[in-house]
């Protein structure tokens, strides 16, 4: 017997085997979940393009192109069309967990009968979204001191809120002197935890920014 003859069962049971999936984003397309409806789409792969706004919705995406930003970030460019997403970010547990989103208004679904609040009413005056996910209480907007170099940062309250529901929205009308105004957000989350989030304006790219300051705390 040849030894074709002999391996061939063999040989056909090894190509019949269930082959694993390519791993996400090894070739394109390929559909990539984006767990937060304020994830900014670029108009090109990097941080120093104009941001054309956000996805609006969370959901399943086709991803046709990746690109190195060379920065440590990965892009995908849409199906759609509408531009390019940063997958290093998107793809983030930690972001992913944040129970809250910002985002510039007009980029962005808000919900009927938000909360509004505006600290400052100018031809400057720049609209945020701040959406919660999960219910929040103790919601306070704020005027951080960024300059001090301490675990306790001085801030101004200008607007508190006892209960935040969860998939509801607060409307802010801030200023931003520049990319050196920081606001901040401080709420107690479902668990119980207290949470700081910054609030910036890239002097990159004019983008909003939405940082947790883990282990900061605020005081009047």
């Amino acid at each position: 017997m040849s030894l074709l003859r002999r391996f061939f069962p063999l040989l056909m049971a090894l190509l019949l085997l269930p082959f694993p999936a390519l791993a996400e984003g090894s070739s394109v397309p390929y559909l990539q979940k984006v767990a937060r409806p304020d994830e900014m789409i670029f108009s090109g792969p990097s941080y120093d393009e104009f941001c054309v706004g956000t996805v609006m919705v969370k959901g399943t995406f086709t991803i046709v192109e990746e690109a190195d930003d060379g920065e440590g970030h990965l892009w995908g460019r849409l199906k759609s069309g509408a531009g390019w997403i940063d997958l290093t970010h998107v793809r983030s547990e930690e972001v992913a967990a944040w129970p809250v989103s910002a985002a510039l208004a007009q980029d962005y679904p808000v919900p009927e009968g938000s909360a509004s609040f505006c600290a400052e009413d100018s031809e400057y005056t720049t609209w945020i979204a701040l959406r919660a996910y999960v219910p929040l209480t103790d919601v306070t907007l704020l005027r951080l001191d960024m300059a001090a170099d301490e675990e306790t940062l001085p801030a101004e309250a200008l607007y508190h809120l006892p209960h935040l529901p969860a998939d509801s929205s607060l409307l802010a009308g801030v200023v931003f002197y520049g990319d050196m105004t920081t606001y901040g957000v401080a709420f107690t989350d479902a668990d119980g935890a207290q949470r700081l989030f910054a609030l910036s304006i890239s002097g990159r790219n004019g983008m909003l920014l939405l940082t947790e300051l883990s282990g900061l705390s605020v005081v009047p």
